[in-house]
């Protein structure tokens, strides 16, 4: 076995045993030591340089030229665009973490874990559907600031692992908030239109950004989460790993329609469909 099936039978265990939180949507963390130490530490030293990164910038800022951080595409591999033009070492470590470790051990004890929150909310149409893995490594910088939201409908679940330059930055994890008006739901709004941004939210808990760590959550109306990063040091950077499983738009064509899927899934201009709030629905408050 190599280290990344050592790395990720290890990851995946410690998936396995992880206890459900008691939040008011499906989460667990595994709050330390994701991966071997000695793995940890390969991970941070094969970051790859910032300057590889594909820049986003802030559609939202009316600064020009701001950016809000930038990217760079592990998966799916039609997106790998930016690896081929990296060190050769640091492309082979991350192609193989993402081949091996995570879609032949995470993925699947991910699935497992999620397993009956997959069927409860796609019922019959679990097997009708096709899904998809995202993954991407995330560099933010200081004055990134994402609102409220609760993930685009087309996601099943989320999955975010620090990777921080500095130990002891606990202020940089994500938030979680309670919208002030307890009646609301959110399917899924466009947080880049600040029109449909405009209920008021309390912070109710604050995931910490510590090191080799995992926040995992189940897409649904309530789990509002985004995060405000600052620092006083402009150069420092925040580092996740951020791994979605998604819907296949093209296999919800075939299910629902072309008109359906352009207004719930890619529009996003239908915000309050009754199948997919209902699908969302049955899936707050889940004692697992």
């Amino acid at each position: 076995m190599t280290i990344f099936d050592n790395a990720g039978t290890y990851a995946s265990r410690r998936i396995s045993e992880s206890q459900w939180s008691d939040r008011a949507f499906p989460s667990f963390s595994v709050p330390e030591q994701l991966f071997p130490d000695s793995f940890y530490s390969l991970m941070a030293s094969h970051w790859p340089d910032d300057s590889d990164f594909t820049k986003m910038p802030d559609h939202r800022s009316k600064m020009h030229g701001f950016l809000l951080g930038s990217s760079m595409t592990l998966l799916p591999d039609r997106e790998r665009k930016e690896l081929p033009h990296i060190s050769e070492k640091t492309a082979s470590f991350w192609k193989a973490f993402s081949d091996i470790c995570l879609e032949q051990y995470l993925f699947p004890s991910l699935m497992g874990k999620y397993d009956h929150l997959l069927k409860l909310r796609l019922g019959d149409n679990l097997d009708k559907v096709k899904c998809w893995w995202h993954v991407k490594l995330w560099n933010y910088y200081p004055g990134y600031e994402t609102p409220a939201h609760t993930d685009a409908p087309c996601t099943l679940f989320n999955n975010i692992v620090y990777v921080p330059e500095q130990a002891g930055r606990e202020g940089c994890g994500l938030s979680l908030y309670q919208p002030k008006s307890l009646a609301y739901s959110d399917m899924g709004n466009d947080i880049n239109n600040p029109n449909l941004c405009t209920m008021e939210y309390d912070e109710i808990e604050k995931v910490p950004y510590t090191e080799n760590s995992l926040f995992s959550f189940f897409k649904t109306s309530n789990c509002h989460h985004g995060f405000r990063y600052t620092s006083d040091n402009p150069s420092n950077i925040r580092r996740t790993i951020m791994f979605r499983l998604r819907l296949d738009w093209m296999s919800l064509v075939a299910l629902y329609g072309q008109e359906f899927v352009d207004k719930v899934f890619i529009k996003r201009t239908d915000i309050d469909n009754k199948i997919v709030s209902a699908e969302l629905k049955r899936c707050e408050n889940f004692t697992l």
